[in-house]
């Protein structure tokens, strides 16, 4: 066969092969995936996240400053969490002039989203803002954004943990409403 011949039939092959390919059309999926079912027993990551679904209204705020007094923080605020995971953590602390109560004051004005780990009990905020310095979040949040959480009926504890274990703070919530 001659070279001229065999590029001729290069090129047709080529022609019909990407007008066959052009003309095909994916097809919807016939069938879904199965991904599982989804756990809703108590104390799975879909139990707390509507567990904490709602806002709930500041009870008490102490804050454990380093090598200080513990400060119990006259505040007020509101915790809200809604069903795609948003959380706000938005208050008040009086008389935030001084040391203590700008410490207390850092754990309050916080919104981004809520990642949770039901085994370990922690829920901290990524992907959002801080109102007390007016930029965003690190994509990798510090350990004093760590929140370990605990329910009692319609209360709700948190304590902040430094990365070193230590309590920095113990927030209390009750549910409003």
């Amino acid at each position: 066969m001659s070279p001229q011949r065999r590029w001729v039939r290069v090129l047709w092959t080529a022609v019909l092969s990407g007008g066959l390919l052009a003309g095909c059309q994916a097809s919807p999926r016939q069938r879904p995936i199965e991904l599982g079912p989804v756990d809703k027993s108590s104390g799975s990551l879909d139990a707390v996240r509507k567990q904490l679904e709602g806002t709930w209204t500041l009870v008490s705020l102490e804050a454990y400053p380093e090598a200080e007094p513990a400060v119990l923080a006259k505040a007020s605020g509101q915790m809200t969490y809604d069903h795609y995971g948003n959380v706000t953590f938005k208050g008040t602390v009086e008389g935030s002039g001084g040391a203590g109560a700008s410490d207390a004051s850092r754990y309050l004005n916080l919104k981004g989203r809520a990642v949770i780990d039901p085994a370990t009990q922690r829920l901290w905020v990524v992907e959002g803002e801080s109102d007390l310095s007016g930029g965003t979040l690190p994509a990798s949040v510090s350990a004093d954004k760590v929140r370990y959480y605990e329910f009692s009926g319609d209360v709700l504890r948190m304590s902040v943990k430094d990365a070193d274990g230590r309590v920095t703070a113990r927030i209390v919530w009750r549910k409003a409403g």
